[in-house]
C-alpha cells in the first residue's frame, strides 16, 4: 500500500486488496468503514460497518464478492 493525502493506493492487490486492481485508490478506516475506488474495472466500493472483531475477513469476503474483475478494453 502507498498513503498520501488520507488515502491509500494498491500498490500490489494481494490478501485483502486482492480483489482490487493495481493503482485502487481508498481508505481503509480504524472501524470498518472502507471506501474503494478501482478506475480499470471501473467500480467503487463501500463497506460501512461499526467495529473492529474479524473486520480484514469480512473486508476481503466483501470485496471478492462485490467485483466481476472484468477489466475494459
Amino acid at each position: 500500500m502507498g498513503s498520501g493525502l488520507g488515502f491509500q493506493e494498491v500498490m500490489e492487490p494481494q490478501g485483502v486488496t486482492e480483489a482490487l486492481s493495481q493503482g485502487t485508490f481508498g481508505h481503509a478506516g480504524a472501524y470498518a468503514t472502507h471506501s474503494w475506488g478501482d478506475l480499470v474495472t471501473p467500480s467503487i466500493y463501500l463497506l460501512m460497518i461499526q467495529g473492529r472483531a474479524c473486520r480484514w475477513e469480512m473486508d476481503q469476503k466483501f470485496l471478492q464478492a462485490a467485483s466481476d474483475r472484468q477489466p475494459l478494453h
